[in-house]
């Protein structure tokens, strides 16, 4: 094997790591020869000693055909002294000598850090803050769906699992910008004082761990979001999507296209493509949904647990049924479903419809927010309409509530327990026997 490709780990600014990295790595064998964006790639060598350095051009870009006026007279200058390019990552310039009497890159320390600070401002810091923006705002508007929704949000788990990732991604990019503006800071403060740059001694374990996690957790959410099939589809098409614009880049700059042509060439093929690739993978998680899903299935009486053949003798022979169940942390929650087929009209609904809903609950801190959520004042539509707290000591309950409305033709209950919570609409008035029955099938099954 003569190349090798390795993802490396490096604060930019930490050029003591790098080269320390990159001097134990050809005492190995191994040269490194370029950088892109996924890998540091390395050719093969003998094992021998080298020396590398770190230099910073402010004036080069990655969309630059050729090497830059600024960048082709850092190089003569490095080669008079011996330094020979070996790889370049942004403004980041990597050096290296075979010479045993090298002679340093930087000998001002304060030119330096303002070309390292010159380079942060351009790639490294509005790259992070943009991070930062992103996790956030995505975060809180999650947040914000919470607090509209709190039952249905917790209906999901990707919601919570998507909540903290993004949390702990946004605290990775928070840790690396502070990390930087403290150590730009004290660097600031020794230079001044005619010392050299403050070294790195922490290696960001905390933000790394932020970052592993964040992302592990990312991921775990699009599979409990939309499945493994959708979830590893949408992310090889994020990668094609990049190592097309790498590809895009670089014929670009083989073609000699100037830096402000190929910058706008692939702003504008970046955005036309995340488009249409956005659309595509809606219309395709849509018609894959509606293959997938439940809802050509029909329903039938058995497929239910409650319905009204069980309470009384039918009105009717023909009847829609419907089912869903949904499963968390922190509850199931089942809702059923049964109404006349056909009516043939609006009076022939009459004592022909049924609806329960039904939550076991899993951990008691959600418990009130269930009770509010079926008992919530939004679904009052007059000014007299209230939810009653009825005592009734023989169904085992700890509370019982019934919708009262002036002209309501349904009759709406909601049972407590300690770990349940069912809700029942009917649309006749049902006797104790018929309730009896109801918590029966619903609550213990029976």
């Amino acid at each position: 094997m003569k190349t090798r490709y390795r993802a490396e780990h490096f604060l930019p600014y930490d050029e003591e790591r790098i080269i320390r990295h990159l001097e134990r790595m050809a005492e190995k064998g191994w040269l490194l020869s370029s950088i892109n964006k996924f890998f540091w790639i390395y050719r093969r060598i003998e094992p021998c000693t080298l020396k590398y350095g770190v230099t910073w051009c402010s004036g080069m870009s990655e969309y630059d055909s050729a090497p830059t006026e600024e960048q082709q007279l850092l190089w003569d200058y490095c080669k008079d002294g011996g330094w020979m390019p070996a790889a370049q990552s942004g403004q980041m310039q990597i050096m290296y000598t075979r010479d045993e009497e090298w002679t340093s890159l930087e000998t001002d320390e304060a030119v330096r850090l303002e070309m390292i600070h010159q380079a942060m401002k351009k790639t490294y810091l509005p790259a992070i803050l943009a991070g930062i923006m992103l996790a956030f705002i995505s975060s809180w508007r999650i947040c914000v769906s919470f607090m509209e929704r709190p039952f249905n949000w917790l209906l999901s788990d990707a919601n919570w699992i998507l909540l903290i990732a993004l949390l702990l991604i946004g605290c990775h990019h928070l840790l690396r910008l502070s990390g930087y503006y403290l150590w730009y800071k004290k660097s600031e403060k020794c230079v001044s004082c005619g010392e050299p740059c403050v070294k790195i001694k922490r290696r960001g374990f905390v933000s790394g761990m932020c970052s592993s996690i964040g992302v592990g957790l990312l991921l775990w959410g699009m599979v409990v979001l939309v499945g493994v099939r959708v979830s590893l589809t949408f992310l090889l098409a994020a990668v094609v999507l990049v190592v097309f614009l790498e590809c895009l880049k670089a014929v670009f700059r083989k073609l000699k296209i100037p830096k402000e042509a190929n910058q706008i060439f692939t702003v504008i093929c970046f955005t036309v493509l995340f488009i249409v690739a956005v659309l595509g993978m809606v219309k395709w998680m849509v018609s894959s949904d509606a293959l997938d899903s439940d809802a050509d299935r029909v329903f039938t009486a058995k497929d239910l647990p409650l319905v009204i053949e069980d309470l009384r003798e039918p009105k009717a022979d023909e009847y829609f049924y419907e089912l869903q169940e949904k499963e968390s942390i922190f509850y199931h929650w089942l809702w059923g479903y049964q109404r006349l087929k056909e009516p043939v009209s609006t009076s022939d609904f009459s004592e022909n419809i049924l609806e329960y809903r039904v939550v076991d609950i899993k951990i008691p801190l959600v418990y009130d927010l269930c009770l509010a959520s079926f008992t919530d004042k939004k679904v009052l539509s007059g000014k007299s309409d209230r939810w009653q707290k009825i005592k009734n000591d023989n169904w085992g309950l700890d509370t019982m509530y019934q919708y009262i409305a002036e002209g309501n033709q349904d009759y709406i209950y909601v049972f407590c327990w300690e770990e349940c919570i069912v809700k029942l609409k009917f649309d006749w008035e049902p006797t104790a026997e018929q309730i009896q029955i109801a918590i029966k099938k619903l609550v213990y099954n029976q």
